[in-house]
């Protein structure tokens, strides 16, 4: 019997000719993945967009976009929405400064305005613009954190997370956020202690994110911690962390320059208030709606704060348990403890959960508010498919190819159901804000009138009207009043009775109830307005619009 002998290098040749035979068939395969991932990304996006969106609900979202709209027009970064308290740090009324809400997003925003229009539905598909943009960043990210299987399923779960697509139509900037520190992720997983371009990039886009929402200049801190372990020598350490600071700087300096030019203050926001909020002390959002200048005492700040942690601590942990609205917290915090093989990722990992740590102090401070822990839930969701393909890969239940496949088709379905209760479920609610309502409290207002009112956020935004939220008292009212130079119209809405009790606001419900209106805030015309709501005036604009009106009797606004 004859044998064949093949030389060595004829068989290399051959292995390597079969090897890139393979490859080519992946290649091939490759767009095809591609575009099947894209067609069910968009797919899902549009069916969610579809079946739940009737405008921009949220009242931080009519907010931003308002003051894209006077960005867009070349208003400068101003507002339409008064917060008394905020007179206190500029008293025109007019082009008032906008003291609260951070730029960068409401830049990009003034800028799809510009082109496209400012309405609801090009609000909200900005945000959806970096929640799409968002996807394949995640999915490279978590194909380079752990590996190609791990990042498919990922990927799947990611794109059927109903919390991220909550907020991709919701016209806040959380998507964009969520897109900057997926890219801050990779910027940190880069890190080498050699390359200080890399360090730069990542100080910079802590810089981007503390545009996006200032409480991610905590962000900074944890950065600094891993350059100090990630450098050998001292020297090393300094520079390092002098480039990721002056990165930062850089990025923030225009904004640091506007602010000093506005207040005289670099960081000066009314946002690092909301600390004091919802406190015994400052119930509710009543700060913001003082007209005067609140004076802390170390005493009476150090009692609000202790009781604001401890208070934020225990209302907030379910929060944290069920960041990504199903059981994948359960199989990230169990990854935690598991050794890593990408060093990368695990030094990464570090990172992260100080990070987080810091992020959840931080929003103990500000509860109740946004949850400002969304962006983690993106490496929530590798860390935790990951951890589960591991697991099924090693697990002798699982032995089949087959069952391997049941086994993550069945976590994927899970994984799906709250978003299936919320397309099948529960469609686009009814909108707070009438368009009638809207256009009615338009008509009634002059462009050059302000009103004060218990909706203000929706009057700046669909009226385009200047609206001065309710003052917290005659005193505050008067104040406004002096500094305005004239209040000519109030309007209350049927949703003040849905206000909080802590919000304090039961002077304007007295006034709504019983038609009896205090002397400081005395207006002589006033109605119930078929649209909904109550209405005053020092004159029955109305009239024009409504075939009945009342006018006043004997000193009190005679109201329909």
């Amino acid at each position: 019997m004859a044998y064949a002998f093949k030389p060595v290098i004829l068989i290399k040749i051959e292995e390597l000719l079969a090897k890139i035979s393979r490859n080519t068939e992946d290649y091939a395969k490759a767009p095809g993945k591609i575009l099947a991932w894209a067609i069910a990304a968009l797919l899902i996006f549009f069916v969610f967009f579809t079946v739940r969106f009737n405008g921009l609900a949220d009242i931080n979202a009519q907010d931003y976009a308002q003051i894209a709209r006077h960005l867009s027009r070349g208003e400068g970064f101003t507002t339409s929405l008064i917060r008394p308290q905020s007179l206190t740090a500029s008293p025109l009324v007019t082009q008032h400064p906008e003291l609260t809400s951070p730029p960068l997003y409401i830049f990009i925003l003034s800028e799809m305005f510009n082109r496209f229009g400012a309405t609801d539905k090009v609000a909200c598909l900005t945000s959806a613009l970096f929640y799409l943009l968002s996807i394949p960043v995640f999915f490279f990210a978590a194909w380079r954190l752990f590996d190609i299987r791990a990042a498919s399923l990922a990927l799947a779960l990611y794109i059927t997370s109903a919390p991220l697509l909550d907020y991709s139509i919701s016209g806040l900037p959380m998507s964009f956020l969520v897109f900057l520190f997926l890219l801050l992720l990779l910027s940190v997983y880069s890190l080498d202690g050699k390359s200080v371009i890399r360090s730069a990039a990542a100080g910079a886009l802590v810089g981007a994110c503390y545009l996006t929402q200032y409480a991610y200049i905590a962000l900074y801190f944890p950065l600094v911690v891993h350059l100090f372990f990630l450098c050998e020598t001292p020297r090393e350490r300094v520079r390092h962390i002098v480039f990721a600071t002056l990165a930062c700087l850089v990025v923030i300096f225009p904004w640091i320059c506007r602010n000093l030019a506005v207040t005289a203050q670099p960081f000066f926001t009314f946002d690092f208030l909301k600390p004091v909020f919802f406190s015994d002390s400052f119930p509710g959002n009543s700060v913001l709606r003082l007209a005067r200048e609140v004076h802390y005492s170390p005493g009476l700040l150090a009692k609000t704060l202790v009781k604001k942690i401890h208070f934020g601590f225990n209302g907030q942990y379910q929060q944290v348990l069920f960041l990504p609205h199903n059981y994948l917290m359960a199989f990230f915090l169990v990854s935690i403890f598991t050794i890593l093989q990408n060093i990368q990722t695990l030094i990464l990992r570090r990172f992260v959960l100080f990070a987080g740590a810091v992020m959840v102090g931080i929003l103990s401070l500000f509860y109740p508010g946004a949850n400002i822990l969304v962006p983690f839930i993106p490496f929530v969701i590798m860390a935790a498919a990951d951890f589960f393909y591991t697991t099924i890969s090693a697990s002798y239940l699982v032995t089949s190819r087959k069952a391997k496949v049941v086994a993550i088709t069945v976590f994927i379905i899970i994984n799906v159901y709250p978003l299936a209760t919320r397309i099948i479920l529960g469609g686009a609610s009814r909108t707070a804000y009438p368009k009638d309502r809207m256009e009615m409290i338009r008509n009634l207002v002059g462009e050059k009138e302000i009103v004060v009112t218990d909706i203000p956020w929706a009057v700046a935004w669909y009226c385009d009207r200047t609206a001065v939220w309710l003052p917290l008292t005659e005193i505050d009212y008067t104040i406004v009043k002096r500094t305005t130079g004239a209040i000519n119209n109030i309007y209350l809405s049927p949703l003040l009775f849905e206000y909080p009790r802590a919000e304090n606001v039961e002077i304007w419900k007295n006034i709504f109830l019983t038609r009896q209106v205090p002397r400081a805030i005395f207006l002589s015309k006033g109605t119930y307005l078929k649209e909904g709501g109550m209405f005053l005036s020092n004159e029955a604009k109305w009239e024009k619009y409504q075939q009945t009106e009342t006018t006043n009797d004997g000193g009190t606004p005679g109201i329909e």
